[in-house]
């Protein structure tokens, strides 16, 4: 097994050494795509999500 990660270290490629169609070799298994270009903007937007939790649970305390 080979992972591939990007420069904030996180996994964006896995790919599976073995014989398949096309012989042996490495095929990939899973890629991954992250919407944030750093740790600061998933760290904001994780904060404006909490934010909203937090809205929306005050909002329903009373139900």
């Amino acid at each position: 097994m080979r992972i591939t990660y990007n420069k904030e270290f996180l996994p964006t490629k896995i790919e599976w050494y073995y014989k398949g169609e096309e012989g042996l070799k490495w095929y990939t298994w899973r890629t991954y795509s992250y919407p944030f270009k750093n740790k600061a903007e998933f760290d904001k937007r994780l904060d404006e999500e909490i934010a909203n939790i937090e809205e929306i649970a005050r909002e329903n305390e009373g139900d």
